[in-house]
Formats: C-alpha cells, sequence, structure tokens
C-alpha cells in the first residue's frame, strides 16, 4: 500500500495564480523525482512541436499543409484583446505544480508533478502523430496590434489539428480531478472545490481564446477532444468531452445565439463522427488521418 503524501500546509482560500512559477521553474528541471519528466517533456516540445514546424516554414521538411479553415469560424468574431488569455496556457498548468510544491514541499511537490509532466509528454507526442503525416493551418486576418504581430511571427501555424490548447487545458483540469480524488493525497474539500472550479473557468477561457484570435478552426477542437478520449481514458472520456463541448460557448460571449447553436452542433457532430469510426479501434489515429485526406476547407 502506497503511503499517504501528508501536507505541510493548509492553502484554502488561495487562487493557484498565487503561488508564482519561478520557483517551479527552477525546480522541476533539477529535483530527481521531477528532473527526467521534465527534461523530457522539453525535448518533446522541442522536437515534435517547435523544430518541425521551423523546418517546414524554411523548406526544409515537406509534409503536405492543408487548410482546415470552416465557414463557421467567420462567425465567430476576431478579438486581439484576448492575447493575454491565451498566453496563459503554459503558465495555466505550471501554476498547479507551484501549488503543489508549496502544499506538500518541493520533493513531494515535484514528484506529483512529474505525474502531469508525463501526460502532457504524451499530448505533444501523440499530436505528432498527426501533424508529422499531414500539417494544418487556417487563415488569420490582418491585425496591426504588437502583440498579435509577435505571437504571428513566433508561431509557424502549421500545427492546428489537434489543437494542444485544447488538449492541455482538458488535461489539466482532469488530471486534477482525478488527484483530488485519490484518498493516499492530502487535500481539503475546500482546496478541491477552489481550484477544480478556477481550472475549469480559466480553461473555458483559454479554449475560447483559441477561436477568437482566429489560432484555430472549428474543426481543431473536436480533434483534440477526440485525442485525449483516446489518448488519456483513465482521465477523460466521450461524456466529459460532449459535456466540455456544450460549455464552450456560454451566452454572454459576442456570438448571435443561432450562430453558437450552429458551431456547437457541429463541434459535436464531427466529435461523433471521429469517436464513432471504426478505424479507431486499434490506431487512434486512423479517424483524425481520414478526415484530414477527405476534407476540403471552403474558400
Amino acid at each position: 500500500m502506497a503511503s499517504r503524501i501528508k501536507a505541510r500546509k493548509i492553502l484554502e482560500g488561495r487562487t493557484l495564480r498565487s503561488f508564482g512559477v519561478v520557483k517551479c521553474y527552477l525546480t522541476l528541471f533539477v529535483m530527481p523525482p521531477s528532473a527526467v519528466a521534465a527534461w523530457s517533456f522539453i525535448w518533446t516540445v522541442a522536437t515534435k512541436f517547435f523544430i518541425p514546424q521551423y523546418l517546414e516554414k524554411i523548406h526544409v521538411m515537406r509534409v503536405r499543409v492543408k487548410h482546415v479553415d470552416h465557414p463557421l469560424d467567420d462567425k465567430v468574431p476576431f478579438d486581439a484583446g484576448l492575447l493575454p488569455v491565451y498566453m496563459r496556457f503554459i503558465n495555466f498548468w505550471v501554476d498547479t505544480i507551484a501549488m503543489l510544491e508549496t502544499k506538500f514541499g518541493v520533493w513531494n511537490g515535484s514528484r506529483l508533478g512529474a505525474r502531469l509532466l508525463r501526460y502532457l509528454k504524451l499530448a505533444y507526442s501523440s499530436a505528432y502523430d498527426i501533424y508529422s503525416c499531414c500539417m494544418t493551418t487556417t487563415n488569420r486576418p490582418a491585425c496591426d496590434d504588437k502583440g498579435i504581430k509577435a505571437l504571428r511571427r513566433a508561431d509557424p501555424h502549421f500545427f492546428c489539428v489537434p489543437s494542444l490548447h485544447i488538449a492541455i487545458c482538458v488535461l489539466d483540469y482532469f488530471f486534477y480531478k482525478k488527484l483530488f480524488s485519490d484518498p493516499g493525497i492530502d487535500f481539503t474539500e475546500g482546496e478541491k472545490a477552489s481550484w477544480l472550479s478556477e481550472l475549469k473557468e480559466e480553461g473555458f477561457s483559454i479554449g475560447r481564446s483559441v477561436l477568437f484570435l482566429k489560432q484555430h478552426s472549428v474543426n481543431c477542437l473536436p480533434a483534440a477532444l477526440y485525442m485525449m478520449c483516446r489518448i488519456t481514458p483513465d482521465l477523460f472520456t466521450p461524456d466529459d468531452a460532449r459535456t466540455c463541448i456544450s460549455g464552450l460557448l456560454p451566452p454572454a460571449e459576442n456570438i448571435a445565439p443561432e450562430d453558437k447553436a450552429e458551431i456547437t452542433a457541429y463541434i459535436t457532430g464531427l466529435f461523433e463522427l471521429l469517436i464513432n469510426d471504426a478505424d479507431g479501434e486499434k490506431d487512434w489515429t486512423l479517424p483524425l488521418k481520414n478526415w484530414l485526406d477527405s476534407y476540403q476547407a471552403t474558400e
């Protein structure tokens, strides 16, 4: 029987953002419980996300590139003001490991954080199984905002399907939902409820930002949800995906109700198409590859 991981502090009333990430960035790569997982994750991000895109941009790689735009994307207004939300993507999950190190001490906190890093590595590596066969991109509107221009200079924008922003938001929330249910790890009920609520709210905000900043098409979201159902069935189920889709566009967003309904129905339909594709029973990538082979973006 595994020993109980006891808390050093009760942290009710603190938000995940309040823990700060500087110490976490420094400790994850040197603490024995997390160093291997941290460096392995960084290597995967470099070799299976950033480097291949830049090699394609300078025409060293020759992987086919398809547009995955959809007419429904035009019904989502471009909003450059959401850039700070979009850029919260990385610290969104680093904040949580900083919380673990504060609550359980650096040794045990980094040990628990290493579990999340291994899932993150899996998400990037699995997405590359699709990217390496077919790169995907979308049209992005002209924008004079300096922050948007900097983002676009840094982002070659060839890895759209599946969306890793969506995949990681899903992964972070459902990883902690499972971790908080472990009776051997010492969280209070108040901490669990508060932090899950925060993760849910911010995860949805980041998820919406990828559409409003035109970094992804409506096609990219169900592809990510499908991938997570297949590669992390211990964390994320098709019913969880359906719940995520239904909550993606709340009434307050600047989209007409009938357009929201149409977008939600489309995302749901594509997700159901992928999850019910018999080709994916043995190889989860086949439904997505088949869809990419057949999809034609509408100009």
